[in-house]
């Protein structure tokens, strides 16, 4: 994705009732990665503690930013923030505290809710 954007954010959409959340254990400082599961297309992002960046895998893992980076950084995600996806993308994730990542999720087998 352009810029090592982690997925596309979608400001004026509201996500339906998740139908099922993935969580993802992060360790302070160690960057994991997720694998969006097949017929998903859109998630939910809230994390327990901390600062959460996320990228998408492709470009690289995900950094806790400490110096300046001109297009190549790791994208700052909210709490509660939405995100249009494609099955089978891998996103990346990293937090300086120890955190869970929970990713809700609504597969469907198609984009319209």
């Amino acid at each position: 994705m352009a810029n090592a954007q982690l997925a596309k954010p979608l400001a004026d959409w509201t996500p339906p009732f998740p139908r099922a959340i993935d969580q993802v254990a992060l360790t302070a400082n160690t960057a994991r990665s997720y694998t969006v599961p097949a017929l998903t297309h859109h998630i939910v992002i809230t994390f327990t503690a901390g600062t959460l960046w996320g990228r998408d895998a492709a470009s690289g893992a995900a950094v806790v930013p400490v110096a300046d980076v001109t297009d190549t950084g790791s994208e700052l995600i909210q709490q509660g923030q939405p995100f249009q996806v494609s099955p089978g993308q891998a996103l990346s994730f990293i937090n300086a505290t120890a955190c869970v990542v929970c990713i809700s999720k609504r597969q469907v087998a198609s984009r319209s809710f």
